[in-house]
């Protein structure tokens, strides 16, 4: 029997993963497109006023300060977001249950049982401290890697949905 709890790191990469894994070119890009408009504006409006050098120095640091603010604010509107999510349901942490069977695997949380077959798992992705195990579009089981030094059959489901996947 495998018990563990999520948290809220956990819950955190997830949403860090799959934002950064299934943004479209907009949401990826956004804050350069924005840098290099800004540049460009601000170089144009710079020369024809024919500023000093001062000018421009300024003109960079703006520029670069605003890239780690957006990216700062929206690290912020993140954890922002994922902190509201688990006050709303806090047995998303709760302690669960892995079950690994032939075909599938279980978890159970609080009481209630979620069937995965493993033919339903249609990616399996991977990050430093987790696996994501999709079971739709935007669903995933998330497996903490720190679990599979203590429980060693957890690499072994991991390896059998890599090789469904693969084939």
């Amino acid at each position: 029997m495998i018990k563990f709890y999520l948290t809220f790191f956990d819950i955190y990469e997830f949403n860090k993963h799959f934002m950064t894994k299934n943004a479209n070119f907009l949401q990826k890009y956004l804050h350069w497109i924005l840098f290099a408009f800004f540049s460009v504006l601000l170089f144009f409006l710079l020369h024809n006023n024919q500023a000093p050098i001062r000018s421009y120095v300024v003109a960079v640091i703006l520029l670069v300060a605003m890239v780690f603010i957006q990216k700062a604010f929206t690290q912020f509107l993140r954890r922002k977001n994922i902190t509201k999510y688990v006050q709303q349901n806090p047995k998303v942490l709760a302690e669960r249950e892995l079950i690994i069977e032939k075909d599938k695997f279980v978890v159970v949380i609080d009481g209630k049982n979620m069937d995965y077959p493993l033919n339903s798992i249609t990616k399996l992705d991977e990050s430093k401290f987790h696996y994501f195990a999709y079971v739709s579009e935007q669903s995933a089981v998330i497996i903490p890697k720190r679990i599979l030094t203590q429980f060693p059959e957890v690499n072994t489901l991991v390896e059998r949905m890599k090789n469904i996947i693969a084939n």
